[in-house]
């Protein structure tokens, strides 16, 4: 018990230390822009060690992840925007605002929103067709459940839970889709340069996630194409011992076999025999 309390002490002081560097960090930015950028990292960062040390790799983790992306985006636009004069920099962030008014905030609408709906469409299907090739095997079925028997009670692996997170994860993106394509006609209608970040970082956030979905479908994927690959090669291998066996047995002589080469045996003994000569001669 007193163990696992100095592990806590020791993580939150580290969590602390973290969060006091980069709000100073984030307080140094100059512009509104990058103190956006700076404190999206600065949450993102603190909740991915919270949930490392933890030994977790919740779904919040991996939006975690996808908010320090849009965050380096943000912190990247305000870098750009940024100038030591205040007049060029007014300058750049009304042409940012012009810029997304203009060619992204249509294009990104339009996107975003059909991507939610693609994605909403084929949600189902992929979590389907994932369980049905990889989880509902008897080879996965056989490897989960012998790792849970060496697993405590309290801590056992779930059988579905890469399958649970890739659902969890694509709802997560769809939700982000749609969001992402609304923010687009609701916060992007202002002309500035503060919304036109958060649009884009909105759309960063959305790709961020899509990103990660793919990793964990690619990964579900080649499991299953293991799994495939297990299957074929039991069966050609099977096959093979089965045209073995036939061919040995095709090759075994048989009763009837022995019978007629012994009687094929005798007759030639027969022929061979003086008796069978000489009467052949009279």
């Amino acid at each position: 018990m007193k163990t696992n309390t100095k592990r806590a002490l020791r993580g939150w002081l580290v969590v602390g230390m973290l969060l006091l560097f980069l709000s100073w960090f984030t307080y140094k930015m100059d512009t509104r822009i990058e103190q956006f950028g700076a404190g999206g990292i600065t949450i993102g960062s603190a909740a991915l060690f919270w949930f490392g040390w933890r030994k977790k790799q919740p779904i919040t983790a991996r939006m975690m992840i996808a908010l320090i992306f849009a965050s380096v985006v943000a912190l990247v636009i305000g870098f750009i925007v940024d100038r030591a004069d205040a007049t060029a920099t007014e300058t750049e962030m009304k042409a940012l605002a012009e810029y997304h008014k203009g060619t992204l905030r249509g294009a990104l609408f339009g996107s975003f929103l059909s991507l939610g709906g693609f994605l909403l469409s084929l949600k189902t299907f992929i979590v389907v067709k994932i369980k049905e090739g990889i989880y509902d095997s008897k080879r996965y079925r056989k490897r989960i459940a012998a790792v849970r028997a060496y697993e405590p009670d309290n801590a056992k692996s779930a059988i579905f839970g890469e399958l649970d997170r890739l659902r969890s994860l694509l709802f997560a993106s769809i939700v982000a889709s749609i969001i992402a394509g609304i923010a687009q006609v609701t916060v992007g209608v202002k002309e500035s340069a503060y919304t036109a970040t958060v649009c884009i970082a909105a759309a960063c956030f959305v790709i961020a996630l899509l990103i990660q979905s793919l990793i964990l479908i690619n990964s579900n994927l080649r499991d299953w194409f293991k799994e495939l690959e297990f299957e074929a090669v039991a069966k050609e291998r099977k096959q093979a011992q089965k045209k073995k066996e036939q061919a040995e047995k095709v090759g075994t002589p048989t009763a009837l076999d022995e019978s007629d080469e012994a009687a094929a045996s005798a007759t030639l003994a027969d022929k061979a025999s003086p008796t069978y000569t000489s009467s052949s001669t009279g």
